[in-house]
C-alpha cells in the first residue's frame, strides 16, 4: 500500500514537471527526433513506485529525458502523458477498493496532495517560460513540496499553514507563492501571508503584491485601472450585473454570480491597510518608484468629466485615499506635489461645513490635498488654518468655510510660484487639470 501511495505522488509531480519541460521544447526544437515507442517506457514508469528513493529518482529522470528527446513529437508526448494519467487512475482505483480505514485515509491524503500540486502547476503555467521552469523545479523539490502542498490546499486553514511554512524559505520562489496567497479570497490566508511578508526583506515581488492590495485594486472604484492588465481587470470587474444564461430543458435561467463578482472584488481590497503598513515600514525604493509613476499618470490631462482621479487621496472616498496618503507622507515623492497643486484648481463642490464646539470647520477633497501638500513640503499647518482632528481618525479640517478654503488654495498657489523648480516644473503655471466638469456631492466620511 505504501508503494502505491508514493507512486501517486511521484506521478503527479512528474506530470507537472515533465510536461512543463516538454512544453518549453515544443516551441523551440525543430530537428526531427526518432519516433520512439512510448510503451517501451513501461518499465521506467513502473519504477516510479519503487521502494527506494534512488530508484524512483532514476525513473523520473528516465521518463523526463525521453520526453525531452522527443518533445517535438506531439504524439509521443501525448502517449507518455496518457500512460502517466492511466497509472494514476489505476492505482487510485485499486486504493479505492480497499476496505482498510488507514488505506482510505492515505488515499484521501494522496488525492488532496495531487490536487494541491495540480493547482500549483496550473498557476505556474501563467508565468514566463524561464520563471515557470524555475518555479516548478523549486516547487517539486522534496524540501519545498510540503509547503507548496499547504499553500495550494483547498482549505483556507491549511493555506494559513502554508504561509507559515513558506516563511522558512528565502528567495524569489517563496516570495512568489506568498504573493499568490496575498490575493487569496479568504482573509485568514491573505492576512497570514502578509504577516510573513512583514518579516522579510522588501523584494520586488512582495512590494508588487502588497501594492496591488493597497492601491491598484481599490483604485478600480474610481474607474482607474493603473497597473492592472486587461485580463485581470475583466476578471475583477465581473459583477452580478453580468449574469450567465443557461438553457435548462427549454427554460432560460439566469445565474447571478455574486461569489465570483462583487464578493471577490471586495475580498481583494479588504485589509489593504495591512499591506500599506508593511509598505510604509519597509521604506523600499520600489514603492517610491510606484508612487512617482502613479502621480505621473494621474496628473496627465485627459477627458475626466467626473474628476474621480482628483478624489483618490481623500478619505471621503474609501481607504484608497487613507493608504495612499500614508505612503505619500512616508516616502514624500516630489512627483506628488504637481498633482496636488493641480488639484487646487478643480473646485470645491464636494465639501461640507460642520460646527464643532461652536467653531465652523470645513472638510473636502481639496482640503485633504492642501493638508497633504503642507505635510510633504514641510510647511506650517497653522498658516493655512488647518487643524488635525484625532476624533475623526486624525483627519485634517480647515477652520472656516468655503471662503477660507479658497484663500488657503490661493496661498498655496503663491507658494508654488516660488518653489516650482524644486519639484521639476519648468514654470510657475499651475498644471493643467484637464477634463472639465464639476464635482458631485461627496460620499460618506470615513471615520475610525
Amino acid at each position: 500500500m505504501k508503494r502505491c501511495w508514493v507512486c501517486g505522488i511521484v506521478l503527479g509531480s512528474l506530470w507537472a514537471g515533465g510536461c512543463q519541460q516538454a512544453a518549453m521544447h515544443l516551441a523551440t526544437r525543430t530537428t526531427e527526433t526518432g519516433a520512439a515507442d512510448a510503451a517501451a517506457l513501461g518499465p521506467a514508469i513502473e519504477q516510479l513506485s519503487a521502494e527506494t528513493e534512488d530508484e524512483r529518482t532514476a525513473a523520473i529522470f528516465q521518463v523526463a529525458e525521453a520526453i525531452d528527446r522527443n518533445a517535438a513529437e506531439a504524439g509521443y508526448v501525448t502517449q507518455i502523458v496518457l500512460l502517466i494519467q492511466r497509472g494514476i487512475a489505476e492505482q487510485t482505483r485499486m486504493l479505492a477498493t480497499v476496505e482498510d480505514p488507514e488505506a482510505r485515509l492515505r488515499l484521501s491524503q494522496v488525492m488532496q496532495f495531487n490536487e494541491s500540486l495540480s493547482r500549483f502547476a496550473m498557476d505556474m503555467l501563467e508565468l514566463p517560460a524561464e520563471q515557470r521552469r524555475k518555479m516548478l523545479a523549486w516547487g517539486f523539490d522534496p524540501q519545498h513540496v510540503d509547503a507548496v502542498n499547504l499553500a495550494y490546499a483547498a482549505d483556507s486553514d491549511r493555506r494559513v499553514e502554508g504561509a507559515r511554512a513558506l516563511a522558512q524559505f528565502k528567495g524569489p520562489e517563496a516570495d512568489t507563492l506568498l504573493a499568490v496567497l496575498v490575493d487569496d479570497y479568504e482573509r485568514d490566508a491573505s492576512l497570514a501571508a502578509m504577516d510573513v511578508m512583514g518579516d522579510r526583506p522588501a523584494s520586488d515581488i512582495l512590494v508588487d503584491a502588497l501594492w496591488r492590495k493597497a492601491v491598484e485594486y481599490p483604485m478600480m472604484q474610481f474607474g482607474q485601472n493603473y497597473g492592472l492588465g486587461l485580463m485581470e481587470q475583466n476578471a475583477i470587474s465581473r459583477t452580478s450585473g453580468s449574469p450567465k444564461t443557461l438553457n435548462i430543458h427549454g427554460r432560460m435561467v439566469q445565474i447571478y454570480d455574486y461569489e465570483r463578482g462583487t464578493m471577490q472584488y471586495s475580498r481583494r481590497v479588504m485589509d489593504g491597510d495591512v499591506a500599506c503598513e508593511i509598505l510604509v515600514t519597509w521604506k523600499a525604493p520600489r514603492v517610491e518608484e510606484k508612487l512617482v509613476a502613479l502621480f505621473a499618470m494621474l496628473a496627465e490631462p485627459r477627458n475626466d468629466p467626473n474628476k474621480m482621479r482628483w478624489r483618490i487621496l481623500s478619505p471621503d472616498y474609501g481607504y484608497t485615499g487613507v493608504n495612499l496618503r500614508r505612503m505619500v507622507e512616508a516616502y514624500r515623492p516630489k512627483a506628488a506635489v504637481p498633482y496636488l497643486i493641480a488639484r487646487l484648481s478643480t473646485g470645491a463642490g464636494d465639501g461640507y461645513n460642520q460646527m464643532i464646539n461652536n467653531q465652523m470647520y470645513r472638510y473636502s477633497a481639496r482640503v485633504d490635498a492642501l493638508a497633504l501638500l503642507v505635510k510633504v513640503t514641510d510647511q506650517n499647518a497653522e498658516d493655512y488654518k488647518l487643524v488635525n482632528m484625532p476624533m475623526w481618525g486624525g483627519r485634517w479640517l480647515m477652520a472656516g468655510d468655503e471662503k477660507q478654503e479658497e484663500a488657503a488654495a490661493k496661498k498655496m498657489k503663491e507658494w508654488w510660484g516660488v518653489h516650482f523648480k524644486e519639484y521639476g516644473a519648468t514654470d510657475a503655471k499651475v498644471p493643467d487639470v484637464g477634463g472639465g466638469g464639476s464635482f458631485g456631492r461627496g460620499m460618506r466620511l470615513q471615520r475610525d
